[in-house]
């Protein structure tokens, strides 16, 4: 397994030190989750679950906004 120097200041540090035991787990093994993560190609297992949970009349998709009319559907 390869190993990493990181160089963080004092600030940045504490945040990672707290993140890490908040979570339960070593400073490396945090950090090398988030570099994980970061670079996985995997949708998240809660993806699908966002798709209608936007109850807001106001939403828009982006772009959706400036679309006055859809296409006229054809009745089944």
């Amino acid at each position: 397994m390869a190993q990493v120097s990181l160089y963080l200041d004092k600030a940045i540090f504490g945040k990672v030190e707290r993140a890490a035991q908040a979570k339960g787990v070593s400073i490396s093994k945090y950090v090398a989750t988030l570099i994980q993560e970061h670079f996985s190609q995997e949708w998240s297992p809660d993806y699908a679950q966002v798709f209608g949970s936007v109850t807001d009349a106001t939403f828009f998709p982006n772009g959706a906004e400036s679309v006055i009319e859809d296409t006229a559907r054809e009745s089944l």
